[in-house]
């Protein structure tokens, strides 16, 4: 007996080993999970929407502030202008000093006024400037220009010319200016002015007070409320801060907030400060006066209550979701053992023992399973016995199930359908009601026959239906087809009709079923649409195009004598700056815009297609000659010229167009438009908006690029590049300081190569990435070899130039920090060189690099200054440290007056700045004593030392003079 019970023991810990059942179950496992990823859900979205709404309302708060504070700023503005002005009115209005000032401004030019009148007027003046804060200074202006008493100097008198507003109109009536800067102190003042009027009420002078903006700071100061962080700003409509203690710090600032504010507008937002600082601010203009009231608060600060809510609000979450997870693992397991119980007893039953039951004594929805479970078997028994009984007359059935099986198959296969069946015995047909409306008549439409079913049709459509169906009637095929259905009203559908005959008793029939696929057509013709247009334009695709192209060219070859064509390849320029600045969104409008311009510009025998990016091509049908399509692409950039509407911005743009004329010679489409796009970069070569031509000797340019290309990957692997250094001296003494470091190839059959014969196919290649980070090595390697061997001084640096790709592949700050570290080398023993063209191709990514390295240590160089089209605004905003004159300056700056004035500008800008100035292409002594003359620290050229290898370890460094190593 016990053997059994452990068989049976065993049996069970088997059968539920093999599916995997226990306390510590699936079920359990996945409702603790479950409870487990709900309430971390729920604690996720909390701390989320406390976090939401406390910022709300801690912005909605904060906003309120600022706008209190701008307002109550605001009235003390102009509260402030207008006590002024009443304080001068009442000096203007007094008897005695109207009496004592018509006495000295009615004295004749040039004589002093009477002892008395000058003293009196001294005392006035002092008292003045005593009892009323903020006057700078209070002017006594006469009628007729003849006479003016100042309180800086009162005894002064003098004639001067009455041209200044304060004057013209203070004679009339009183006067008060909007904010400027003195031209004098460069300090903000507000003038008032007064007509004076002697006993007699004529018109004498004027009464001139200067308000100095110092006075008003007091009034503009942070008040309370608005935390550490909290400003208050007034700007005038030059974007300048007053009043301000440091002038170079409220010049020129810019954020949103004031820019809307000088606009006239008011109001509050979150923006990014004039400073650098994420802020909330509000801002108002300040009527009459030209300036306008920015209030601002820093982010983090206002920010911060919501933070540390948030915070609390997550630790509360986690604890509550420890605590139900705990909870549901306890609950789990009181669920899951009797639930394994009765899993166990039901594969028992499965497995074929009907006999088996559970066990489960529980009094809950637990227990009352076990108890139905027990019942279900008892049933199972018996609906067994009676399931033997009835197999025999299922068997009776099978042959209508197979048949009805038949008809389900094919209705499924159709999916929505009508159906229709034609005895073949009597010619009678049956249908479902959807199979007229299928054809466009009414549901239920009388079809007894199978003239009447055709007659569903119009008479185009008839003959391949009836044809098939002919065909399956005679049991050549079964019926498959899909014909075009035309409706009542006009339009076209697609039916897809299928049939087969099938016995039917004593003889057979043709059942079928029809189904709708227009849907299906529109979308194959859709998708066959989409393979050969471009999906954002509409145009033709590149795939389109080519073919396009290759039937002209059978055309043409065909007949010889018909009109040629062109192809015409067509690219944005600067498009990269539209996405990077305004995003691909409004890139994609543009796109879209100039293709439209494009299709309505052209004929319709001509092709437009986008061949992807910002590159479109053009098939000109019937090109007579060059002159005709040329006079064509003329006329198509000035249209695209005007421009175009994106998202409220008006943006122009520009094309370079390549075309090649086509006479039908042996080019394939692709070589005709390979040739297009080499035409195509000659005309963006010089500067883009233009057009080229194709001719043979591109297409051998462009091969030879490409030979030097495969030629220079061979040169870096065999190490073919070598690094020549020119000296770079200090004026006046000569003294070498650094030197240049400038790649050369060593050619095995050519010879020493100049950069110019190698560098262009590096960079359109990519490779003047892998160049430039070995030039970058190798200088620093002779650096530390010459310091090591005491060749130079441990002051001299070695400057390496920077390809604009450098700053778009690779990690340039990351190669200067490896190879200064690789060879022990200080930052100052580094410096970096780029164009003004480098920094433009994308400004801020360029600058975000030069500053990194900056920050290092390093100094970074712009070079060939003054050859660009926007120095001063890179010299503003780039962090440079040394200016290098281009050498065509330097050429004559000894012969031409026009030469020596330029390089005396950079030169002072250059001072001005605290930049270093390098001249480049010094070759004569000539250059060298007007340089010293204008005041250039340095000077590079070949009057110092040509570009040399470095030298071997007992050679001198070139361009270094006798006991000089600096």
């Amino acid at each position: 007996m016990r053997r059994a019970s452990d068989d049976t023991a065993g049996s069970e810990r088997e059968r539920a080993r093999r599916v995997g059942l226990g306390w510590h179950s699936r079920l359990a496992t996945r409702l603790a999970a479950s409870v487990f990823l709900l309430s971390s859900v729920v604690v996720a979205f909390a701390v989320l929407g406390v976090y939401d709404q406390a910022r709300d309302e801690l912005q909605a708060s904060v906003f309120d502030r600022l706008t209190d504070v701008a307002a109550s700023r605001s009235e003390r503005f102009e509260t402030w202008i207008g006590v002024h002005g009443r304080l001068l009115d009442v000096l203007a209005g007094g008897p005695d000093f109207r009496s004592g000032a018509a006495t000295v401004l009615s004295s004749p030019p040039g004589e002093p006024a009477t002892v008395e009148t000058g003293d009196a007027l001294l005392v006035f003046f002092g008292d003045v400037l005593r009892s009323w804060p903020g006057v700078g200074e209070v002017a006594l202006l006469a009628a007729d220009g003849g006479r003016v008493a100042l309180s800086t100097d009162p005894s002064h008198t003098g004639t001067y010319r009455p041209v200044d507003t304060y004057f013209t109109e203070g004679l009339h009536a009183p006067f008060s200016s909007k904010v400027y800067l003195s031209g004098v102190t460069g300090d903000p003042v507000v003038t008032l002015a007064r007509p004076l009027a002697d006993e007699q009420g004529a018109t004498v002078g004027v009464l001139v007070v200067h308000l100095d903006f110092e006075s008003l700071i007091p009034l503009l100061e942070n008040p309370d409320g608005l935390g550490d962080t909290g400003h208050v700003w007034v700007v005038d409509d030059s974007r300048t801060i007053v009043p301000t203690n440091s002038p170079d710090e409220r010049r020129g600032v810019e954020s949103f907030a004031i820019d809307r504010a000088i606009r006239g507008a008011s109001g509050t937002a979150a923006y990014r400060g004039h400073t650098g600082a994420e802020v909330l601010g509000a801002y108002m203009p300040i009527p009459e006066t030209g300036v306008a009231l920015v209030v601002e608060m820093d982010q983090s600060e206002a920010f911060g209550p919501a933070r540390q809510l948030a915070v609390v609000a997550l630790l509360f979450g986690l604890t509550s979701m420890a605590l139900l997870v705990v909870g549901a693992l306890w609950v789990s397991r009181r669920v899951t053992r009797p639930v394994v119980d009765v899993a166990l007893a039901a594969l028992a039953v499965a497995d074929g023992d009907l006999e088996r039951t559970t066990s489960v004594r529980r009094g809950d929805e637990l227990g009352v399973l076990s108890r139905t479970f027990n019942r279900m078997t008892g049933q199972l028994r018996s609906l067994y016995a009676t399931l033997q009984e009835k197999v025999v007359a299922l068997s009776a059935a099978e042959e209508d199930a197979r048949s009805s099986s038949s008809r389900l198959r094919l209705a499924l296969e159709a999916g929505r359908m009508g159906t229709w069946e034609l005895d073949l015995s009597t010619g009678c047909v049956a249908v479902s009601p959807q199979v007229p409306v299928l054809f466009g008549r009414e549901p239920g439409a009388a079809v007894r026959d199978i003239d009447q079913y055709l007659g569903l049709m119009s008479p185009s459509d008839r003959g391949p239906v009836a044809a098939a169906i002919a065909a399956a009637v005679q049991g050549e095929e079964d019926l498959r087809i899909e014909h075009p259905v035309h409706w009542p009203d006009g339009s076209e559908h697609w039916l897809a009709a299928t049939a087969r005959v099938v016995p039917n008793g004593g003889g057979s029939k043709l059942t079928g079923v029809v189904i709708d696929v227009t849907e299906r057509h529109r979308y194959e013709d859709e998708l066959a649409h989409r393979a050969l247009h471009d999906s954002l334009t509409g145009l033709a695709n590149r795939a389109l195009y080519l073919d396009r192209v290759g039937q002209a060219l059978g055309r043409r070859r065909r007949s010889p004598q018909s009109p040629g064509f062109a192809v015409v390849f067509m690219d944005l320029d600067r498009f990269k700056v539209v996405n990077d600045s305004l995003g691909h969104v409004a890139g994609d409008t543009l796109l879209v815009g100039i293709a439209n311009r494009l299709r309505e510009a052209v004929r319709p025998v001509d092709t437009v297609a986008r061949l992807g990016g910002d590159e479109f091509g053009l098939l000109v049908e019937g090109a007579e000659d060059t002159e005709h399509v040329v006079h064509l692409i003329k006329r198509l950039m000035v249209d695209l010229a005007e421009p175009f509407d994106v998202g409220g911005r008006e943006i122009a743009v520009t094309v370079s167009c390549g075309i090649v004329v086509s006479d039908g010679s042996d080019d394939t489409p692709g070589e005709l438009l390979r040739n297009a796009d080499t035409a195509m970069y000659r005309a963006k070569a010089t500067g883009g908006d233009t057009y080229a031509v194709f001719d043979i000797e591109m297409h051998h340019q462009a091969v030879e690029r490409l030979l030097v290309e495969a030629e220079l990957r061979r040169a870096l692997a065999a190490s073919e590049l070598v690094v020549h250094y020119q000296p770079i001296v200090a004026l006046p003494d000569r003294d070498t300081v650094g030197f240049e470091a400038l790649v050369r190839w060593q050619h095995p059959t050519r010879g020493l190569l100049p950069p110019g014969a190698f560098i262009p196919a590096a960079e359109q290649s990519g490779l003047i990435v892998e160049i430039g980070t070995w030039v970058l090595d190798e200088a620093c390697r002779e650096v530390r070899s010459w310091r090591d061997r005491g060749a130079v001084a441990d002051t001299a640096w070695v400057s390496v130039n920077l390809s604009p790709r450098q700053f778009h592949r690779g990690d340039l700050v990351s190669d200067v920090d490896a190879a200064l570290a690789r060879h022990e080398l200080a930052p100052d023993a580094l410096r970096l060189e780029v164009t003004e063209s480098c920094v433009m191709e994308d400004v801020d990514i360029v600058l975000e690099v030069l500053r990194s390295l900056r920050l290092r240590g390093l100094k970074v160089c712009i070079d060939d200054f003054g050859t660009g089209f926007s120095s001063l605004s890179l010299l503003h905003r780039a962090p440079f440290d040394v200016l290098k004159v281009d050498r065509s300056f330097v050429a004559d700056v000894d012969r031409e007056e026009a030469s020596i004035e330029i390089v005396r500008t950079v030169t002072t800008l250059g001072e001005t700045l605290g930049l270093e100035v390098v001249a480049e292409g010094v070759e004569r002594s000539g250059q060298v004593r007007v340089l010293e003359g204008l005041g250039c620290g340095f000077a590079q050229g070949f009057l110092f030392g040509r570009p040399a290898p470095a030298p071997g370890r007992a050679d001198r460094l070139p361009g270094l003079h006798s006991g000089t190593t600096a």
